[in-house]
């Protein structure tokens, strides 16, 4: 278990970096500091991506917010933490989810507004044997999920990926698989397997837009019959997986900006349709880089490639399950549902 440790240069100057480390690595739990010795950032990659990739590799993240930058506001000189730090702590909540990304207070620090309400450790001056009393505490309770959660490793979902691609290869060549041109064309095979079947249903998708809509070219009806459900939807927090829709997904003339307001907007509408409609289990991924549309249902996988169109475009690929693919496909799904946070 592993978890990453982020702060200003003068947090770390001060020994409160090394400080919190050894609290960390005395609960038996990796900690992984910005400026470690050999550096978890690679060389000749941009600092963001970096970041992004370590937050796939780490189990919960701690910020460290001190008084680093002074400020003027509304005549009172203030204190605040540096923004990197604050924009850190972001993206890492968005990624682990709130509860796994907490900060580390110290000194008469003034935190952004968004972040008013929220609990934070206090290691200031006369507060720092509460305080990490308090830190010991959010780990072990760290290692108390994880004990039944154990987040799957970046590198270990990218191989997963990589073997479905070539499976997919595998037995597009040998022409074994029933392929339709789009998901209007497969709407009436999916929907004969679901009537005829009472197994579960499995789904693993971004939007999920096509499961809450009726209209001909969707597949709405699938997730409003009896059969048990498990739902993973993108989080609508996952702006680099949102970014990543903006060539497919985007109207014309549309901006970056309004796009992800829009597509975001989109998310949190059809989410919340499904728990007002739905009897389902209901997941959300922070995979940024998903590259399928999995449907598991009546013994047949039905599985799209996500590329520079929209999912209902997209080919669908009907896989029966005594397929080596199925099982690989099955397998990721799984991994995916590991990391995902329950609703």
């Amino acid at each position: 278990m592993r978890v990453f440790i982020g702060s200003s240069t003068e947090s770390s100057d001060n020994g409160l970096l090394l400080k919190i480390a050894n609290i960390v690595e005395g609960c038996q739990i990796e900690p992984i500091r910005w400026n470690d010795t050999p550096s978890p950032f690679q060389t000749g990659k941009f600092t963001l991506e970096n970041l992004e990739e370590l937050s796939d590799k780490v189990d919960a993240a701690i910020f460290i917010c001190s008084t680093d930058d002074k400020t003027w506001y509304r005549g009172k000189k203030l204190g605040k933490p540096r923004d990197n730090v604050i924009f850190e702590h972001g993206l890492f909540s968005g990624k682990l989810g709130r509860q796994k990304s907490i900060i580390v207070k110290y000194g008469k620090v003034t935190l952004p507004n968004d972040l008013a309400g929220m609990t934070y450790v206090d290691f200031s001056d006369g507060q720092q044997v509460q305080g990490e009393s308090n830190l010991k505490q959010f780990l072990e309770k760290l290692k108390g999920i994880t004990n039944t959660f154990s987040r799957i490793p970046y590198e270990e979902l990218e191989r997963t990926k990589a073997e479905i691609e070539l499976e997919l290869e595998m037995i597009k060549t040998k022409g074994l698989e029933k392929i339709f041109n789009s998901q209007r064309e497969a709407v009436d095979d999916l929907k004969a397997n679901y009537k005829s079947s009472t197994r579960s249903i499995k789904i693993l998708c971004i939007r999920g837009e096509s499961f809450v809509s009726n209209r001909d070219e969707n597949w709405g009806s699938i997730i409003l019959n009896k059969n048990p459900k498990t739902l993973i939807l993108a989080n609508p927090s996952n702006s680099d997986l949102i970014k990543s829709r903006y060539n497919a997904n985007k109207t014309e003339g549309e901006a970056e900006a309004d796009f992800l307001e829009r597509y975001r907007g989109d998310m949190e509408a059809v989410q919340n349709r499904i728990r007002r409609r739905v009897e389902c289990s209901l997941y959300l991924h922070n995979e940024t880089n998903l590259r399928f549309r999995m449907v598991f249902i009546g013994g047949y996988l039905y599985l799209s490639k996500f590329a520079d169109t929209t999912a209902s475009k997209a080919e669908v690929i009907k896989i029966p399950k005594d397929y080596a693919l199925y099982a690989v496909c099955e397998d990721h799904y799984n991994q995916i549902l590991t990391n995902a946070e329950k609703q």
